[in-house]
């Protein structure tokens, strides 16, 4: 749950990067979905704004956050007042 300068934790990386199964390790060895950086964005919004790439699976990392249920849904960031689902809308994440 340690962030960097800017607050963000490995956990966001792992959402960010798509990377399901280290996002699932994460939270069994307790990671916080909840913790938001210094611009607001929590662990969901990371994951609805990461880019795919080879290996990566967003919509996976998104079910598994859901699933936990410590994530706000309707969380803004600070900046413009973006949703999780706005970003993934953005990226035409629509599954």
């Amino acid at each position: 749950n340690q962030g960097d300068e800017t607050g963000w934790t490995p956990f966001m990386w792992a959402c960010h990067g798509g990377w399901v199964r280290v996002v699932a390790l994460f939270l069994e060895r307790g990671a916080d979905p909840s913790l938001v950086d210094e611009e607001g964005r929590a662990a969901l919004f990371t994951a609805a704004y990461g880019r795919e790439h080879s290996g990566s699976d967003h919509v996976a990392v998104i079910r598994l956050l859901l699933e936990d249920g410590r994530v706000a849904v309707d969380a803004r960031e600070k900046e413009a007042g973006w949703t999780s689902v706005y970003g993934a809308c953005c990226l035409g994440h629509t599954e």
